[in-house]
C-alpha cells in the first residue's frame, strides 16, 4: 500500500524530522475548533499535511490524558438493589484492560496479583477466588494449593495475552508460567 501523506508539515516553523504525516481533514478541523487549538493555527487549511506530532497536538490534544470523570455504570432501574454480575467473558475483558495498563509491572505473587487486579477494577472482586475454587480441588494439599494459585495467576496473564497481544510477550508468558509452576533453571 502506497502512503499518500508525504508532507511537508504545514505548521509554521516545523522542523520535526519525521516520516509520518496526516492530512488535515474537515473532521480534524472541527475537532481542533471544538478543542480550542485551531486559534493558534488559523493559517491551516483543509487538505494540508501535518506531521504526526503536530496533528496530535492540534487535533487530539488530550488523547494521552486519562479522563478525570469517574466511570459509573447506570444502575438497572428494576434491580437497583442488586449489583450487576458480569459474565466470565466480560471479566476477562476487564482483566485484560487492567493487565494492559499494568504491563510494565508484573506481579508474580498470587496474593498481591489478586489485590492489584481488584484495586484496579472493583468489578473483578472475587474473579481470582472463583478461578481458584473452580480449578483447585479441596482435597489438594496446602503446598499444592499454593502452587495451583501461581498457575492460575499465570493463566490470567496468558488469557489476557490471548485477548490483546500487547499485554505481554509470549516468551514472558512461558517464563512466567514455568516460574509460577516451580520449574527450576537446570535441565537434567
Amino acid at each position: 500500500m502506497v502512503q499518500k501523506n508525504h508532507g511537508p508539515c504545514s505548521v509554521q516553523n516545523c522542523n520535526n524530522q519525521v516520516t509520518r504525516f496526516r492530512q488535515f481533514t474537515s473532521l480534524a478541523y472541527e475537532k481542533a475548533q471544538k478543542k480550542g487549538t485551531y486559534e493558534a493555527h488559523t493559517y491551516l487549511r483543509i487538505g494540508q499535511q501535518l506531521c504526526h506530532s503536530h496533528y496530535m497536538s492540534i487535533v487530539e490534544p488530550y488523547h494521552t490524558q486519562k479522563s478525570e470523570v469517574p466511570f459509573f455504570l447506570e444502575p438497572d432501574k428494576e434491580n437497583s438493589n442488586q449489583s450487576k454480575s458480569y459474565s466470565f467473558a466480560e471479566q476477562v475483558t476487564m482483566l485484560t484492560k487492567v493487565l494492559y495498563e499494568q504491563r510494565g509491572n508484573l506481579e508474580l505473587n498470587p496474593t498481591y496479583f489478586k489485590q492489584m487486579i481488584e484495586k484496579a477494577d472493583p468489578h473483578l472482586q472475587g474473579l481470582f477466588d472463583k478461578l481458584v475454587k473452580a480449578l483447585v480441588p479441596d482435597n489438594r494439599s496446602a503446598y499444592n494449593k499454593v502452587k495451583a494459585r501461581k498457575t492460575i495467576m499465570s493463566l490470567c496473564y496468558i488469557m489476557a495475552g490471548m485477548r490483546n497481544k500487547f499485554v505481554n510477550d509470549f516468551k514472558l508468558e512461558v517464563g512466567l508460567h514455568l516460574s509460577a509452576s516451580g520449574a527450576n533453571t537446570c535441565c537434567n
